[in-house]
Protein backbone atom coordinates (compact mmCIF):
# COMPACT_ATOMS: atom_id res chain seq x y z
CA UNK A 1 0.00 0.00 0.00
CA UNK A 2 1.18 3.53 -0.81
CA UNK A 3 -0.06 6.18 1.59
CA UNK A 4 -0.40 9.72 0.24
CA UNK A 5 -1.18 12.79 2.34
CA UNK A 6 -2.19 16.14 0.85
CA UNK A 7 -2.26 19.29 2.95
CA UNK A 8 -4.03 22.06 1.03
CA UNK A 9 -4.22 25.71 2.04
CA UNK A 10 -5.40 28.78 0.19
CA UNK A 11 -2.21 29.20 -1.84
CA UNK A 12 -0.54 25.79 -2.19
CA UNK A 13 -0.99 22.07 -1.62
CA UNK A 14 1.77 19.82 -0.28
CA UNK A 15 1.54 16.18 -1.45
CA UNK A 16 3.67 13.61 0.35
CA UNK A 17 3.89 9.85 -0.28
CA UNK A 18 4.99 7.21 2.21
CA UNK A 19 8.10 6.50 0.10
CA UNK A 20 9.29 10.07 0.70
CA UNK A 21 8.39 11.56 -2.67
CA UNK A 22 6.92 15.06 -2.64
CA UNK A 23 4.92 17.30 -4.95
CA UNK A 24 3.46 20.79 -4.74
CA UNK A 25 0.45 22.24 -6.55
CA UNK A 26 -1.72 25.31 -6.17
CA UNK A 27 -4.14 25.64 -3.27
CA UNK A 28 -7.34 23.64 -3.80
CA UNK A 29 -9.99 25.27 -1.61
CA UNK A 30 -13.25 23.92 -3.11
CA UNK A 31 -15.02 27.17 -2.28
CA UNK A 32 -12.65 28.99 -4.63
CA UNK A 33 -11.57 26.53 -7.35
CA UNK A 34 -13.56 24.14 -9.53
CA UNK A 35 -13.67 20.36 -9.40
CA UNK A 36 -11.80 20.28 -12.72
CA UNK A 37 -8.95 22.30 -11.23
CA UNK A 38 -8.79 19.94 -8.24
CA UNK A 39 -8.74 16.86 -10.47
CA UNK A 40 -6.09 18.36 -12.75
CA UNK A 41 -3.84 19.28 -9.83
CA UNK A 42 -4.27 15.79 -8.35
CA UNK A 43 -3.28 14.17 -11.66
CA UNK A 44 -0.16 16.31 -11.82
CA UNK A 45 0.74 15.55 -8.21
CA UNK A 46 0.26 11.81 -8.70
CA UNK A 47 2.50 11.91 -11.76
CA UNK A 48 5.15 13.81 -9.78
CA UNK A 49 4.89 11.20 -7.02
CA UNK A 50 5.42 8.38 -9.50
CA UNK A 51 1.85 7.16 -9.13
CA UNK A 52 0.36 8.44 -12.38
CA UNK A 53 0.02 6.69 -15.71
CA UNK A 54 0.44 8.18 -19.14
CA UNK A 55 -3.20 9.26 -19.16
CA UNK A 56 -2.73 11.03 -15.85
CA UNK A 57 -4.74 8.62 -13.75
CA UNK A 58 -3.43 6.57 -10.86
CA UNK A 59 -1.44 3.66 -12.25
CA UNK A 60 -0.43 1.79 -9.12
CA UNK A 61 -2.87 -0.26 -7.03
CA UNK A 62 -3.22 0.09 -3.29
CA UNK A 63 -3.09 3.90 -3.03
CA UNK A 64 -4.66 5.43 0.09
CA UNK A 65 -5.09 9.19 -0.24
CA UNK A 66 -5.84 11.41 2.76
CA UNK A 67 -6.64 14.97 1.68
CA UNK A 68 -6.82 17.75 4.29
CA UNK A 69 -7.94 21.06 2.87
CA UNK A 70 -8.98 24.61 3.57
CA UNK A 71 -12.68 24.96 2.79
CA UNK A 72 -13.29 21.25 3.43
CA UNK A 73 -15.04 21.63 6.76
CA UNK A 74 -18.51 20.67 5.47
CA UNK A 75 -19.84 17.42 4.00
CA UNK A 76 -20.77 19.18 0.75
CA UNK A 77 -17.26 20.50 0.16
CA UNK A 78 -15.69 17.19 1.22
CA UNK A 79 -17.89 15.39 -1.32
CA UNK A 80 -16.88 17.83 -4.08
CA UNK A 81 -13.18 17.27 -3.42
CA UNK A 82 -13.54 13.50 -3.02
CA UNK A 83 -15.32 13.22 -6.38
CA UNK A 84 -12.58 15.24 -8.08
CA UNK A 85 -9.84 13.13 -6.50
CA UNK A 86 -11.54 9.89 -7.52
CA UNK A 87 -11.76 11.21 -11.08
CA UNK A 88 -7.97 11.61 -10.99
CA UNK A 89 -7.33 8.30 -9.21
CA UNK A 90 -10.36 5.98 -9.58
CA UNK A 91 -8.76 3.02 -7.84
CA UNK A 92 -7.57 4.92 -4.76
CA UNK A 93 -9.17 4.86 -1.33
CA UNK A 94 -9.92 8.57 -0.76
CA UNK A 95 -10.64 10.34 2.53
CA UNK A 96 -11.21 14.12 2.66
CA UNK A 97 -11.08 16.16 5.87
CA UNK A 98 -10.77 19.83 6.78
CA UNK A 99 -7.38 21.45 7.23
CA UNK A 100 -8.11 22.11 10.91
CA UNK A 101 -8.24 18.37 11.66
CA UNK A 102 -4.99 17.90 9.76
CA UNK A 103 -3.33 20.64 11.80
CA UNK A 104 -4.54 19.03 15.03
CA UNK A 105 -3.30 15.58 14.05
CA UNK A 106 0.04 17.05 13.05
CA UNK A 107 0.52 19.10 16.20
CA UNK A 108 -1.30 17.07 18.87
CA UNK A 109 -1.54 13.49 17.59
CA UNK A 110 -3.95 11.78 20.00
CA UNK A 111 -3.67 14.46 22.70
CA UNK A 112 -6.28 17.15 23.36
CA UNK A 113 -5.44 20.78 22.74
CA UNK A 114 -6.27 24.07 21.05
CA UNK A 115 -4.81 24.62 17.59
CA UNK A 116 -4.85 27.62 15.27
CA UNK A 117 -3.95 27.95 11.61
CA UNK A 118 -2.30 31.09 10.26
CA UNK A 119 -1.74 30.63 6.55
CA UNK A 120 -3.46 32.30 3.62
CA UNK A 121 -6.47 32.31 5.94
CA UNK A 122 -6.86 31.80 9.71
CA UNK A 123 -8.99 29.94 12.22
CA UNK A 124 -8.83 28.15 15.56
CA UNK A 125 -10.35 25.00 17.06
CA UNK A 126 -10.46 22.72 20.08
CA UNK A 127 -9.43 19.08 19.59
CA UNK A 128 -10.21 16.26 22.02
CA UNK A 129 -7.52 13.92 20.71
CA UNK A 130 -9.76 12.36 18.07
CA UNK A 131 -12.12 14.96 16.67
CA UNK A 132 -12.85 18.68 16.62
CA UNK A 133 -15.20 19.72 19.41
CA UNK A 134 -15.26 23.51 19.00
CA UNK A 135 -14.59 25.33 15.71
CA UNK A 136 -15.73 28.97 15.65
CA UNK A 137 -17.42 29.88 12.36
CA UNK A 138 -14.94 31.61 10.08
CA UNK A 139 -16.12 34.46 7.89
CA UNK A 140 -13.30 33.82 5.42
CA UNK A 141 -11.15 36.49 3.82
CA UNK A 142 -14.07 38.89 3.31
CA UNK A 143 -15.27 38.90 6.93
CA UNK A 144 -12.45 37.55 9.09
CA UNK A 145 -9.07 35.78 8.67
CA UNK A 146 -7.33 38.15 11.08
CA UNK A 147 -3.60 37.52 11.36
CA UNK A 148 -3.48 35.54 8.12
CA UNK A 149 -1.32 36.16 5.08
CA UNK A 150 -4.39 37.50 3.30
CA UNK A 151 -5.09 39.93 6.17
CA UNK A 152 -1.50 41.16 6.36
CA UNK A 153 -1.29 41.53 2.58
CA UNK A 154 -4.63 43.32 2.40
CA UNK A 155 -3.44 45.86 4.96
CA UNK A 156 -0.20 46.44 3.06
CA UNK A 157 -1.96 46.90 -0.28
CA UNK A 158 -4.65 49.12 1.24
CA UNK A 159 -2.02 51.41 2.76
CA UNK A 160 -0.03 51.42 -0.48
CA UNK A 161 -3.12 52.34 -2.53
CA UNK A 162 -4.18 55.05 -0.06
CA UNK A 163 -0.70 56.58 0.20
CA UNK A 164 -0.40 55.62 3.87
CA UNK A 165 2.70 53.44 3.52
CA UNK A 166 5.97 55.28 4.26
CA UNK A 167 7.36 56.60 0.99
CA UNK A 168 10.63 54.68 1.21
CA UNK A 169 8.74 51.40 1.63
CA UNK A 170 6.11 52.30 -0.97
CA UNK A 171 8.81 52.67 -3.60
CA UNK A 172 10.22 49.26 -2.72
CA UNK A 173 6.73 47.72 -2.63
CA UNK A 174 6.01 48.96 -6.14
CA UNK A 175 9.40 47.76 -7.33
CA UNK A 176 9.03 44.28 -5.78
CA UNK A 177 5.63 43.56 -7.31
CA UNK A 178 5.87 45.70 -10.43
CA UNK A 179 2.49 47.33 -9.85
CA UNK A 180 1.49 50.92 -9.11
CA UNK A 181 -1.53 51.58 -6.82
CA UNK A 182 -4.07 51.63 -9.67
CA UNK A 183 -2.64 48.39 -11.06
CA UNK A 184 -2.97 46.70 -7.66
CA UNK A 185 -6.66 47.65 -7.51
CA UNK A 186 -7.25 46.25 -10.99
CA UNK A 187 -5.26 43.12 -10.17
CA UNK A 188 -7.23 42.32 -7.02
CA UNK A 189 -10.68 42.98 -8.44
CA UNK A 190 -10.01 40.94 -11.58
CA UNK A 191 -8.29 38.03 -9.83
CA UNK A 192 -10.29 34.78 -9.62
CA UNK A 193 -8.52 34.14 -6.28
CA UNK A 194 -8.14 37.54 -4.57
CA UNK A 195 -7.28 35.90 -1.26
CA UNK A 196 -4.14 34.43 -2.84
CA UNK A 197 -3.32 37.72 -4.52
CA UNK A 198 -3.51 39.59 -1.22
CA UNK A 199 -1.59 36.89 0.64
CA UNK A 200 1.24 37.20 -1.88
CA UNK A 201 1.73 40.79 -0.76
CA UNK A 202 2.46 39.59 2.78
CA UNK A 203 5.87 38.42 1.55
CA UNK A 204 6.89 42.07 1.60
CA UNK A 205 6.37 42.24 5.36
CA UNK A 206 8.80 39.36 5.77
CA UNK A 207 11.48 41.37 3.98
CA UNK A 208 11.00 44.45 6.18
CA UNK A 209 9.97 42.93 9.49
CA UNK A 210 12.36 45.21 11.42
CA UNK A 211 10.86 48.41 9.97
CA UNK A 212 8.73 50.26 12.52
CA UNK A 213 5.77 50.54 10.13
CA UNK A 214 5.80 46.78 9.51
CA UNK A 215 6.23 46.03 13.22
CA UNK A 216 3.15 48.07 14.04
CA UNK A 217 1.13 46.55 11.20
CA UNK A 218 1.97 43.00 12.28
CA UNK A 219 1.22 43.78 15.93
CA UNK A 220 -2.20 45.07 14.91
CA UNK A 221 -3.00 42.12 12.62
CA UNK A 222 -1.98 39.49 15.18
CA UNK A 223 -3.61 41.45 17.99
CA UNK A 224 -6.90 41.36 16.08
CA UNK A 225 -6.61 37.56 15.82
CA UNK A 226 -6.57 37.27 19.61
CA UNK A 227 -9.40 39.80 19.94
CA UNK A 228 -11.50 37.84 17.44
CA UNK A 229 -11.04 34.62 19.42
CA UNK A 230 -11.12 35.92 23.00
CA UNK A 231 -14.38 34.04 23.69
CA UNK A 232 -12.67 30.83 22.54
CA UNK A 233 -9.78 31.38 24.96
CA UNK A 234 -12.27 32.13 27.72
CA UNK A 235 -13.83 28.70 27.10
CA UNK A 236 -10.66 26.65 26.76
CA UNK A 237 -7.89 28.54 28.49
CA UNK A 238 -4.96 30.50 27.13
CA UNK A 239 -2.78 27.79 25.61
CA UNK A 240 -2.64 27.15 21.86
CA UNK A 241 -0.43 25.66 19.16
CA UNK A 242 -0.04 27.37 15.80
CA UNK A 243 0.36 25.87 12.32
CA UNK A 244 1.03 27.60 9.01
CA UNK A 245 3.39 29.58 6.86
CA UNK A 246 2.62 32.88 8.59
CA UNK A 247 3.59 31.30 11.91
CA UNK A 248 6.94 30.33 10.44
CA UNK A 249 7.58 33.72 8.82
CA UNK A 250 6.55 35.94 11.73
CA UNK A 251 7.26 33.89 14.86
CA UNK A 252 8.51 36.78 17.00
CA UNK A 253 5.72 39.30 16.22
CA UNK A 254 3.12 36.56 16.78
CA UNK A 255 4.68 35.59 20.12
CA UNK A 256 4.70 39.23 21.22
CA UNK A 257 1.01 39.65 20.35
CA UNK A 258 0.20 36.42 22.21
CA UNK A 259 1.98 37.67 25.35
CA UNK A 260 0.08 40.94 25.09
CA UNK A 261 -3.19 38.96 24.96
CA UNK A 262 -2.19 36.69 27.85
CA UNK A 263 -1.98 33.61 25.60
CA UNK A 264 0.76 30.98 25.79
CA UNK A 265 1.93 29.49 22.48
CA UNK A 266 2.82 25.89 23.37
CA UNK A 267 4.01 24.70 19.92
CA UNK A 268 4.46 25.91 16.36
CA UNK A 269 4.71 24.13 13.02
CA UNK A 270 5.21 25.63 9.57
CA UNK A 271 4.11 22.97 7.07
CA UNK A 272 2.28 20.00 8.63
CA UNK A 273 2.30 17.40 5.82
CA UNK A 274 5.22 15.39 7.24
CA UNK A 275 3.65 15.19 10.68
CA UNK A 276 0.25 14.26 9.22
CA UNK A 277 1.88 11.44 7.25
CA UNK A 278 3.64 10.24 10.40
CA UNK A 279 0.27 10.23 12.19
CA UNK A 280 -1.27 7.97 9.53
CA UNK A 281 1.73 5.67 9.34
CA UNK A 282 1.54 5.21 13.11
CA UNK A 283 -2.18 4.45 12.89
CA UNK A 284 -1.54 1.90 10.13
CA UNK A 285 1.09 0.15 12.24
CA UNK A 286 -1.24 0.08 15.25
CA UNK A 287 -4.04 -1.40 13.13
CA UNK A 288 -1.71 -4.06 11.75
CA UNK A 289 -0.57 -5.01 15.24
CA UNK A 290 -4.19 -5.21 16.42
CA UNK A 291 -5.17 -7.43 13.49
CA UNK A 292 -2.21 -9.72 14.09
CA UNK A 293 -3.06 -9.99 17.81
CA UNK A 294 -6.69 -10.92 17.14
CA UNK A 295 -5.99 -13.59 14.53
Amino acid sequence: MTLVVADSGGSKTDWLASDGRRATTCGLNPRVVSADVIAGAARQALADLGLGSGCGECAKPGVELHFYGAGCGTEAMQAKVAAALRAACPEAAVVVEGDMLGACRALCGDTAGSVAILGTGSNICRYDGQRLVDVPLSGGYLLADEGSGCHIGRRLVADFVAGLMPQSLAERFEQQFGMAPAQWVEHLYQSPTPNRAMASAAQFAGCWVEHQYVKELLAECFGLFFVRHRAFFARWGGEVGFVGGVVQAFAEPLAAAARQAGVNIVATLGRPADRILAYHLKKTQQDQKYCAATQ
